[in-house]
């Protein structure tokens, strides 16, 4: 295959010279140099945990929890009261109700 790679003057200069020293092409020598390249890649490692930083004493609010998302979205909102955190949590109950089935066979 054929293509064109601009390489600096000087690196083509030693290239050439080590390639004619050694008794080989200068092709042979970029193909060699690519592969050795590639063979030393290191996959990348995987993301380790992530700390994320908190403010004040630290732990939710009083009647917030993680698994609430309408009381988290009420406190992010701004509406931070106690009666807002009781009606979001009574939302949340509300809306997270699943009827239940009978498991027995008929």
């Amino acid at each position: 295959m054929c293509t064109t790679v601009r390489l600096d003057a000087r690196l083509l200069a030693e290239a050439r010279r080590y390639a004619a020293q050694s008794g080989r092409t200068l092709t042979s020598l970029i193909d060699e140099g690519l592969r050795d390249v590639l063979a030393r890649r290191v996959a990348p490692k995987p993301a380790g945990p992530v700390t994320l930083p908190t403010g004040g004493s630290g732990g939710l609010q009083p009647g917030v929890g993680i698994d609430r998302f309408a009381t988290l979205l009420d406190v992010m909102e701004g509406d931070e009261s106690s009666e807002a955190l009781s009606s979001a949590s009574a939302r949340l109950v509300r809306d997270t109700t699943i009827p239940c089935r009978s498991t027995r066979s008929r």
